[in-house]
């Protein structure tokens, strides 16, 4: 007999608690092996909702139109969409895939007012992104919203604006406004990116 009996039920107690003590740390193991699989699960359920809901917004051009008769005079283009009773507000419209958003301002005035006869005086700096009123989003637009590049435009001198220039007109009427008067006409929901891009513009001094 190798080892004396004594001896024996020692480290056959030994051999008992390590195997106890593997047990358990196999079951630890087992169990935060699940908690590790259950958190990929859960992150990916979350990535595809993140997908599934993510917004998706247009990218557009907008111009802020200053009469021929600024500086001397500031008036404020503003226009009456066609399509939505009492919505005034500045011309705008998408950037098609390869224009610029110069190329796409000089189009849209050209198909929204019949005339692209402008000077640009300035550029807000950022893209704007604003989401379109729950009543209106997946009604008319496919997008959540838009992401805007403002331009500010003088009118040059004898231009004619014409709002019947394309088949289906996008504004039904037209009016020049001063500062105050245009936060009372403009949709609502265009207010404070309006306020915001020509405060910005009168800072830089170019209103």
């Amino acid at each position: 007999m190798l080892f004396s009996n004594g001896y024996n039920r020692i480290l056959g107690r030994i051999i008992s608690e390590i195997s106890e003590q593997v047990s358990k740390w196999y079951s630890c193991l087992t169990v935060f092996k699940e908690h590790l699989m259950m958190r990929g699960v859960l992150k990916f359920i979350e990535n595809e909702y993140r997908m599934q809901n993510k917004k998706s917004y247009r990218p557009n051009v907008a111009a802020v139109i200053l009469s021929s008769k600024y500086p001397e005079k500031c008036e404020f283009f503003i226009a009456h969409r066609s399509d939505i009773k009492n919505a005034w507000q500045f011309p705008q419209g998408g950037i098609d895939k390869g224009e610029t958003p110069e190329d796409a301002l000089y189009r849209e005035l050209l198909e929204e007012i019949g005339c692209n006869n402008v000077e640009i005086l300035g550029e807000f700096p950022e893209w704007i992104t604003y989401d379109f009123p729950k009543k209106a989003r997946g009604k008319v637009y496919p997008f959540d919203g838009q992401t805007q590049k403002y331009f500010l435009v003088r009118l040059k001198e004898d231009t004619q604006i014409d709002l019947q220039a394309y088949e289906i007109p996008e504004f039904k009427e037209y009016a020049f406004v001063n500062y105050e008067e245009l936060f009372t006409r403009v949709t609502y929901f265009k207010r404070k990116v309006y306020r915001k891009v020509i405060d910005h513009f009168m800072k830089e001094g170019l209103i």
